[in-house]
């Protein structure tokens, strides 16, 4: 079975940024996250869904995930 949460660390691993900033993003709302206890994860498809849209500070806008990162229920 594929993840559906990822921690904020796999996350940074994954798009290729520092942990600081997927926490300050987390933080800041402009990625979701859930809590669950202690820990922090990030949905599969509030993932996808921040890559589409971008953010104000991007250059590069709709960039999609690599396709192991997309959850099962993704439409292509």
């Amino acid at each position: 079975m594929e993840k559906l949460l990822y921690s904020r660390a796999e996350v940074a691993k994954l798009i290729g940024v520092s942990l600081e900033s997927i926490i300050n993003l987390t933080r800041s709302g402009q990625l979701r996250a859930v809590k669950l206890g202690r820990a922090v994860r990030v949905h599969v498809e509030d993932l996808n869904e921040f890559a589409r849209k971008g953010t104000v500070n991007r250059t590069v806008q709709g960039a999609a995930l690599h396709q192991q990162w997309q959850g099962k229920s993704q439409v292509a």
